[in-house]
């Protein structure tokens, strides 16, 4: 079995670095440096913050499901709107295209965030 990734953090360098070590002696591993790109999601780190971003995976998403042409709006649907059937035939959507997009709207977590850590880099 392997793994690709795991990512350590800690406000602490010498926790980073026990753990590492502790680590190393039961697998073979790599220090890959700092984390810059996981699961889709873009990391910038400052001394002070962390800044997370998917812009990439946004684009992605957008292309996958037909929409990398649409426009954005605040709200896409007319919220006073009355939905009803208007006829006992009902168009049947993609299941599994739909449950796809479902599932990757719940990845999608917004465009990005920024995580303030005065402790993160200790001199």
């Amino acid at each position: 079995m392997g793994v690709d990734d795991i990512i350590i953090a800690s406000d602490c360098l010498d926790e980073i670095n026990e753990v590492k070590s502790c680590l190393s002696t039961k697998f073979k591993m790599k220090d890959l440096g700092k984390l810059n790109y996981f699961f889709g999601v873009s990391v910038m780190q400052t001394k002070n913050e962390v800044f997370l971003e998917q812009s990439a995976y946004t684009k992605s998403l957008l292309s996958r499901f037909g929409m990398d042409n649409a426009n954005s709006v605040a709200t896409p649907v007319d919220v006073n709107a009355d939905l009803v059937t208007t006829s006992d035939e009902v168009e049947e959507c993609d299941k599994d295209l739909y449950q796809s997009a479902v599932g990757s709207h719940v990845k999608f977590v917004g465009g990005w965030c920024i995580l303030k850590l005065p402790t993160l880099y200790k001199t």
